[in-house]
């Protein structure tokens, strides 16, 4: 083996470790911060029903968002309830 396929090598493992390093760190975040990013997205997807949803003679991306959630959420409740 070359010195620059050692090199190599070494590179690539380190990029592995950054990465798994950076993944741990993101699942301890979601943890710790669970219940206000839980708050933060309720209070997003209520303000953007209220200030964006179209009547229903219109319609946009976030009508056609919300009518897919609606009737997907719909249809989970009558299955698997």
């Amino acid at each position: 083996m070359t010195l620059t396929t050692i090199l190599y090598i070494f590179q690539y493992g380190v990029a592995l470790l950054v990465a798994l390093l950076l993944e741990i760190t993101a699942i301890v975040l979601a943890i710790s911060f669970r219940e206000t990013a839980e708050n933060y997205t309720k209070s997003f997807l209520k303000s953007s029903i209220h200030n964006y949803y179209a009547p229903p003679n219109e319609t946009d991306g976030v009508t056609l968002f919300w009518n897919h959630m609606m009737v997907q959420v719909n249809i989970k409740q009558f299955y698997f309830t």
